[in-house]
């Protein structure tokens, strides 16, 4: 079972998807078998193709990180109360992700007002796949 780290934001234009490919990066290079997972993918305004630290790490290493779960797919299965479907869902992809894997670095969702999909989720996501994870606070916050 490879070591599974979570990074969560801790809000929005922190550098998360920086971060992240830098992690795989020097992971990479210090020999690790280091693989990429992100659950939910979250489109930023503007982006028109896969979403952004899934396609970066597929041009810039040998990594073929899933498709992640529609945002509105997985809001739609959240307001039907459908959690256990959007957690099979997610450890089915993790799966596939892990397979031959050292680590693997897990890409939280940043967290916004308009957002529906909260922090409990990523919780329970993270649980099922075994995560060591730091959740931070929004930069300010008491």
């Amino acid at each position: 079972m490879p070591h599974v780290f979570y990074l969560a934001p801790t809000g929005p234009g922190v550098g998360l998807t920086s971060v992240t490919i830098g992690l795989v990066r020097a992971l990479d290079r210090v020999g690790l078998r280091v693989h990429f997972f992100k659950p939910i993918g979250q489109p930023h305004a503007g982006d028109a193709g896969p979403e952004r630290s899934t396609g970066i790490l597929r041009q810039t290493m040998r990594l073929n990180p899933p498709v992640p779960i529609a945002l509105g797919r997985a809001e739609q299965l959240m307001s039907e109360g459908n959690q256990d479907i959007l957690m099979e869902e997610v450890v089915g992809l993790f799966q596939q992700t892990a397979a031959d894997a050292d680590v693997v670095i897990v890409e939280g969702l940043v967290h916004t007002p308009q957002a529906t999909l909260r922090r409990p989720t990523e919780h329970a996501y993270c649980r099922e796949l075994g995560c060591r994870s730091d959740f931070g606070g929004r930069a300010g916050a008491q």
